[in-house]
């Protein structure tokens, strides 16, 4: 049994939130996960992806592609805040290899 191999490239919007992360996906839409942390989140957003993607009867697993990240990593000791605004968010656009 072979497995197809794709690159996927989505817009990942970052939120800082009560001193954690959490990331929705622009292009799949209820697809979200959250983590205290950057590596967390990525974590969790792999794990969201693959969820996202799978079906009844394929299991499909992603890895984030490596490469330069489209957007400005996201740091919680620098977000911004306007005056009476949220937290600013951050949006990448970053690539997974996603198999089946």
């Amino acid at each position: 049994m072979s497995s197809e191999r794709v690159s996927l490239r989505y817009t990942v919007h970052i939120h800082p939130e009560d001193g954690g992360l959490w990331a929705e996906v622009e292009e799949l839409p209820g697809c979200f996960a959250s983590g205290d942390n950057e590596v967390e989140l990525q974590e969790a957003l792999m794990e969201a992806i693959g969820l996202y993607l799978s079906t009844d009867h394929s299991h499909v697993q992603v890895q984030r592609e490596s490469g330069p990240v489209v957007g400005q990593p996201h740091d919680t000791s620098t977000v911004g805040y306007q005056s009476g605004m949220d937290p600013i968010e951050t949006v990448q656009e970053q690539r997974f290899l996603v198999s089946s």
